[in-house]
């Protein structure tokens, strides 16, 4: 799901909603498209609520100026209980920021969708593949079909069990701790 950022507290109540009444357990936000900065403190009660509900929070990340790497990690610098993904890694030209925020932040969650093969190398390397998602961002990712992108996991130099968590078992693992939130 998703709620404005700039929504005050009718979007604490519909976040709330969708948690607790619809069954939504994890939201996204796209700070260029919703027109909000990743690090503004308008974004901060969101955050709060959705580690209060225990639902993790996905943001665009790798355009700036309203979404870039490290404005996102900061969220993950300023809730330590949330769960945020950054949900391209920093792209092609932000993948290293993503690295040293991840490396600092252990609620920070980095989704493969656009990040550059020696970037998702360098990655599971440094923190492991527990804390790696893949994304496809279809139909956006223009020509790149989510064939293509799963094959860059599969040629990753981790285990079986790592591609397969991944793949979808590590974002599984996330979503029943949502559901779990009791």
């Amino acid at each position: 799901g998703t709620v404005h950022p700039r929504g005050g507290e009718r979007a604490l109540e519909e976040m709330r909603r969708c948690v607790q009444e619809l069954g939504i357990r994890g939201f996204k936000f796209h700070s260029w498209l919703q027109a909000f900065c990743a690090s503004s403190k308008s974004i901060f009660p969101l955050v709060e609520q959705a580690a209060e509900l225990n639902v993790p929070m996905l943001f665009h990340d790798g355009t700036p100026p309203y979404s870039s790497t490290l404005q996102v990690a900061y969220l993950a610098r300023c809730f330590p209980r949330a769960t945020i993904i950054l949900g391209h890694s920093g792209l092609r030209d932000s993948w290293k920021e993503a690295l040293h925020a991840a490396r600092k932040y252990p609620n920070l969650i980095l989704q493969f969708c656009g990040t550059p093969q020696i970037g998702m190398e360098k990655i599971t390397r440094e923190i492991g593949w527990k804390r790696c998602i893949f994304g496809s961002d279809f139909p956006l990712m223009g020509m790149r079909s989510p064939a293509q992108m799963v094959r860059q996991i599969e040629e990753l130099d981790v285990s079986a069990e790592g591609k397969e968590a991944i793949l979808s078992g590590n974002l599984k693992r996330l979503l029943a701790s949502a559901e779990d939130r009791g």
